[in-house]
């Protein structure tokens, strides 16, 4: 269970839209490492167990994939007006293959994570498995 085969991967996807140069792309980058930093922080005190913690530093790694794509398209980050990036984070996962190690159970974790992280509720049709 190692993040930095997956921070590879990342960055090898992140690439092009920095080639670029616009800044909201940094913007993003560097964001994502934020998320990833403090989930760090946050699983270490809430004494989460390996596992755990690899799947929560995953899911903060990917869960703005498909930010990228979205800026890129609309010149925006705004989900109303343009796509749910949450949805598109999880397309963007599952079209590349980012998770395909790891057992169906974690990757469907992350993937409802990833999915669910910009609700102000979660669904109701979650079953235990996956809100955990």
């Amino acid at each position: 269970m190692e993040v930095k085969r997956h921070k590879v991967q990342f960055k090898r996807f992140i690439q092009r839209y920095i080639n670029t140069g616009e800044k909201a792309f940094f913007v993003k980058a560097a964001h994502t490492g934020d998320v990833v930093n403090i989930i760090g922080h946050l699983g270490k005190n809430l004494k989460l167990d390996k596992r755990q913690l690899f799947l929560a530093k995953l899911t903060a790694l990917y869960h703005d994939l498909g930010r990228f794509v979205q800026y890129e398209k609309y010149k925006t980050f705004n989900d109303k007006i343009s796509i749910n990036h949450s949805l598109e984070s999880v397309k963007v996962l599952q079209e590349l293959g980012f998770l395909n190690e790891l057992p169906s159970l974690d990757q469907k974790l992350i993937e409802v994570a990833i999915y669910e992280h910009n609700r102000k509720e979660m669904s109701l049709e979650l079953n235990p498995e996956e809100a955990c």
